[in-house]
């Protein structure tokens, strides 16, 4: 045998020879050596049994004493952790292995594989040198590439990764820059021939594994056995590569990222997971994938992404076609030319994450058992890792979607786990399926009864979203029991939830004593609060909003600088600060504090309706145009364009979507009523979409409405361009307004409010009142559309009409100062009220007086 081939022991003649080689292959090492003393005892001419019997005993003695106490491929060996029965088994091993390099070896072949198995030896006994020394006299470097049996290409894919660690953990004594990168690459040049051979490996193990078995079955049916069915799917054997072959898979592209050569590891990993995958490769390709992922998503940016390489699988063709293989040492890889490349950063990511997803899913046992609850631990541990990536990836890019879906299909394996469902309540909230999130909520809740944290998530869905003020009070006192039973440092949040759902019930009451006790136990829970926490920028917020509700606007604009001097770039306390100064009558500084504001944030269209509503009082209605302009504008560089739409966004796959996403705000625009506060307003949007469906696939002249954020967005910002127009005069330029938006949403009660308005400029009462009557069809407590109508009735010659309108207004809005007016009009029409009619004026001075240009209820709500 040449000095550069390492011999291939074939299987012999003899049933001894083929059991030994079989319990080699499945890694039966005490069955190896009861079997290795039989052949040594066998006599021959040559004394070669002898020779191959030390070998394998000392091979399987070396691979016990490994297997009891693993290498620390870490650090250096530590022979205090092993016992002395594993210590006297690698001496033996040492000793049969030495008895193996002379002349009688050399004939058979195994002196090659006894210098190999002497340097693993040394290396787990910490002689790094003396391994590598082993290694040269193997010449392994220089070994023919030709195929070889499972067992022989996991100890060659050992050795190379033994090398390799033996040159990392030996210092060098040189500065030379030339010779620390030739050291550096020759060690990834081991770890990478390590890396291939163990795929390799494992791709033929896997092959011999189900050839063996269908030989099996094959003779079973021979004999004809009966009343039995063998499965066709072979059974899933692991294969466990050890410490070593598991350190060496990653170690190279870990050296390339280490020494800053991003682009190599990448190529190194996707190298890896191009090979074909097999049973034994899936927990090889789970870790390969995770760390592709991590490495594309903490080091490479967008604008240094490169695609994968796609002409590989036609070039893996065109070599398979005229013959011409690659290296027998390189693992099998995929040639389909019909393989989806990624065409970006993100795509590949989630490729990689899914696949990830996928392989982890099957690892964890369905079965609820207690006897599978370490397993299940241990695998839910890797499950858990994939998702929390999988958050990262998706989250920052809005595909909640996804994550739901993700989510859904984890709840089989994970029916206890807190955290999966805890991110599957936050992934539906993200993605607008609000009532769902709140009912896996409740289920985190029950999982653990002393964390208060989903209690106040589930309160501010049912606040922000659902406008379930009730329910999300529940939730906010819940979350208070909680914390005094078991601290958590959240008292102050849990006072802040409960005052912040108290202070909306109080406007949504239409009674005098009911609104006083909300607003009094409101008032308490946010002073209580701040005495907490003083330092809570939201704790002084939503007191300073309380307080201008109820019109005490000094101590509400005191508490609203406060907010600011704790967190002066929270954006609703700027919002709430320029409504105060505007009640005040300051409307020039609210102007000035509004345009600041815009300045942070000038993609806020709340606040740009607030500049043209200062601007149309201090500056004219033509410069508040300019500012709806500018909304448009704005509108048309966000992508919230038109775009046909099939679905009524009132339900996906059967459940409700939250009517009030974030941008409710838009509501407040001219209206009193805001839907982010009014639950009426939850309803009257159900109903006014339905209608706009209905109506725009009954006429061929009405498009659909559009998706539902664009189209509210564009809806609301042409009902303050007209509003302003029929300030001006300009009916017109009003009425092409209304068919805009009227394009957009056929039958909102906006825009029924709106026209009514145009024919109360036009004189055209009765039309008029039509329109208001059908506006508060859907939504009966539309403040504008009662007060119009109050207005429209006592024009027609019906004060009693009005006058229950405007009562109705009052009911609804005590403080505002044209409910008061419109009603003083009234009651001077009727007998004998001349004196409510004047303390109705009396009232309307007063409110007027702190009224504020938008209600304070337009100011969105805050939870950060």
């Amino acid at each position: 045998m040449n000095s550069n081939t390492m011999s291939h022991r074939g299987k012999r003649p003899g049933s001894l020879e083929t059991d030994i080689e079989r319990a080699r292959e499945e890694g039966n090492w005490k069955k190896v050596i009861e079997l290795a003393y039989q052949l040594k005892d066998r006599p021959d001419r040559d004394k070669q049994n002898e020779a191959l019997g030390w070998f394998l005993i000392g091979e399987g003695k070396l691979e016990e004493h490994l297997e009891e106490c693993p290498p620390n491929v870490d650090s250096t060996y530590n022979g205090d952790s092993s016992t002395k029965e594993s210590k006297a088994k690698l001496r033996d091993a040492k000793s049969c292995l030495e008895r193996t390099v002379g002349e009688e070896a050399a004939k058979i072949g195994v002196h090659l594989d006894s210098w190999i198995l002497l340097a693993k030896l040394h290396f787990a006994m910490g002689n790094y040198s003396e391994s590598l020394r082993f290694y040269e006299k193997s010449k392994l470097e220089t070994l023919e590439e030709k195929q070889l049996p499972p067992r022989s290409l996991k100890i060659i894919a050992e050795a190379f990764a033994i090398k390799g660690l033996c040159y990392e953990k030996m210092s060098i004594q040189t500065t030379s820059k030339h010779k620390l990168m030739e050291r550096e690459n020759k060690i990834t040049k081991c770890f990478e021939k390590s890396g291939d051979l163990t795929l390799l490996y494992l791709q033929e193990i896997d092959r011999v594994s189900r050839r063996g078995y269908a030989q099996s079955t094959l003779s079973m049916q021979s004999v004809g056995t009966s009343g039995t069915s063998s499965s066709p799917v072979p059974p899933h054997v692991e294969h466990k590569l050890g410490p070593i072959l598991e350190l060496s898979l990653l170690k190279a592209p870990q050296l390339y990222i280490r020494a800053g050569r991003l682009n190599q590891a990448i190529s190194r990993f996707r190298v890896m997971l191009s090979a074909e995958e097999t049973r034994s490769t899936s927990n090889v390709r789970l870790g390969l994938a995770k760390q592709l992922a991590e490495t594309l998503m903490h080091s490479v940016s967008d604008a240094k992404y490169t695609v994968p390489d796609n002409e590989s699988p036609r070039r893996v063709n065109s070599r398979q076609s005229l013959g011409i293989g690659e290296s027998p040492w390189k693992p099998r890889k995929y040639s389909n030319t019909n393989q989806f490349i990624p065409s970006n950063k993100q795509e590949e990511i989630v490729l990689l994450l899914l696949l990830c997803e996928v392989m982890v899913s099957k690892h964890v046992p369905l079965n609820q058992n207690p006897e599978y609850d370490a397993i299940r631990t241990n695998t839910m541990f890797g499950a858990i890792s994939v998702f929390n990536l999988m958050n990262l990836a998706l989250a920052r890019y809005g595909y909640y979607r996804t994550l739901v879906e993700m989510f859904e299909r984890s709840l089989r394996f994970a029916p206890k786990d807190e955290h999966v469902w805890s991110q599957f309540a936050l992934s539906l909230a993200c993605e607008g399926r609000s009532l769902r999130s709140v009912i896996v909520m409740r289920e985190v809740a029950e999982m653990d009864p002393e964390d208060a944290a989903p209690c106040l998530m589930a309160a501010r869905i049912c606040y922000e979203r659902l406008n379930l003020l009730g329910e999300g009070i529940e939730w906010a006192e819940m979350a208070l029991e909680r914390e005094e039973e078991y601290p958590q440092d959240l008292k102050s949040r849990c006072h802040l939830y409960i005052g912040i759902g108290h202070y909306l019930k109080s406007l949504e009451v239409e009674t005098r004593e009911s609104r006083q006790k909300y607003s009094q136990s409101a008032l308490h829970q946010l002073q209580m609060s701040i005495e907490i926490d003083p330092g809570d920028h939201l704790a002084h917020f939503y007191l300073g909003l309380h307080l201008a509700s109820s019109r005490k606007l000094n101590e509400a604009y005191a508490n609203a600088n406060r907010a600011l001097h704790l967190n002066p770039e929270h954006l609703q306390s700027l919002h709430l600060t320029a409504l105060i100064l505007s009640a005040k009558g300051d409307f020039e500084e609210a102007l000035k504090l509004t345009c600041q504001a815009l300045s942070e944030y000038p993609e806020h269209l709340p606040l740009l309706a607030l500049r043209a509503r200062l601007e149309e009082k201090t500056l004219g209605g033509e410069v508040a145009l300019e500012t709806s302009r500018q909304m448009f504008n704005l509108l048309r560089e966000l992508g919230e364009v038109p775009v046909p739409s099939t679905d009524s966004g009132i339900g996906i796959d059967g459940e409700t979507k939250s009517i009030v996403p974030s941008y409710s705000v838009w509501d407040t625009l001219s209206d009193k009523d805001s839907v982010s506060l009014q639950a009426q307003s939850v309803s009257a949007s159900q109903v006014e979409k339905t209608l706009s469906e209905v109506a725009s696939s009954l006429s061929t002249g009405v498009p659909k409405y559009n998706s539902q954020e664009g189209a509210y967005n564009q809806i609301r910002t042409w009902l303050l361009t007209a509003e302003l127009y029929l300030k001006l005069d300009q009916v017109e330029a009003a009425q092409k307004c209304c068919n805009e938006a009227r394009s957009l949403y056929p039958l909102s009660y906006h825009i029924l409010y709106l026209r009514g308005l145009i024919h109360q400029h036009c004189g055209e009462w009765a039309d008029a009142k039509t329109c208001f009557e059908d506006s508060l069809s859907i939504n009966p407590n539309h403040i504008y559309s009662l007060q119009a109508l109050g207005l429209t009735h006592l024009q027609l010659g019906s004060p009693r009409l009005a006058e229950m309108s405007l009562r109705s207004a009052i009911r609804l809005h005590p403080f505002d100062p044209v409910s008061w007016t419109y009603l003083g009009l009234v009651m001077e029409t009727l007998p004998g009220e001349s004196e409510t009619a004047a303390n109705c004026f009396a009232t309307a001075q007063e409110t007027k007086d702190t009224n504020p240009i938008l209600p304070f209820s337009s100011i969105n709500l805050a939870f950060e």
